[in-house]
């Protein structure tokens, strides 16, 4: 009988997992490129990561690819503050927005968002 009232929260855990996994999203971005973010059915957007710079090389592949160990600091920061809460966001991977991590490397924007 002790263990009911576990069991219970772990069902409940493993419940709000799938729930938020089914809305989890993962969008890449080459660089110069812009995409949208976009939440439905009253979701908003919630950011759980972002990163502008380049970490796998066949991601937006390209002959300018001189490094895939680097990454720009705020990234996360950056995406939060401009979609988190909203029901759409646009976003652009650009130098001009996250700074540049490697100069002379073709760099992506990869962010991983949920709708609740």
């Amino acid at each position: 009988m002790m263990m009911r009232p576990y069991l219970t929260v772990v069902l409940v855990l493993l419940s709000a997992v799938a729930v938020c996994s089914k809305q989890a999203g993962i969008i890449k971005i080459c660089e110069g490129r812009s995409s949208n973010i976009t939440c439905s059915g009253g979701t908003k957007i919630h950011i759980m990561k972002a990163i502008y710079g380049r970490t796998e090389k066949d991601v937006c592949p390209s002959k300018a690819i001189k490094t895939t160990s680097c990454l720009s600091g705020y990234s996360t920061c950056i995406v939060k503050a401009k979609c988190n809460g909203k029901s759409s966001c646009l976003l652009k991977a650009s130098n001009d927005v996250f700074g540049d991590p490697c100069k002379g490397t073709y760099k992506y924007l990869e962010v991983e968002h949920i709708c609740r």
